[in-house]
């Protein structure tokens, strides 16, 4: 359990903005990329070509937990799973 019931809202669906786990520190890192004029997207491209950039991207969160939006998730195709 992630959290008790004395941590959720009054809608009983998502717990306060505070999320404690007994016993485990969470280490939360945030990894943004946008251009110069705020664009993050170009359809299904990147509209910026940083020579490295997706090797670093790959190594930063490489067998890592990874929050995308439907578009991303959608554009990574199927993904390999390991030890499943």
């Amino acid at each position: 359990m992630l959290w008790s019931s004395n941590d959720v809202t009054q809608q009983g669906s998502r717990p306060k903005t505070k999320l404690a786990i007994k016993g485990v520190k969470l280490k939360i890192s945030l990894i943004s990329a946008v251009s110069e004029n705020g664009v993050i997207g170009s359809g299904p491209d990147i509209p910026w070509s940083v020579k490295g950039e997706q090797l670093l991207f790959k190594a930063l969160t490489y067998n890592q937990w990874l929050l995308v939006g439907k578009k991303t998730f959608e554009s990574m195709g199927v993904l390999q799973i390991a030890n499943m």
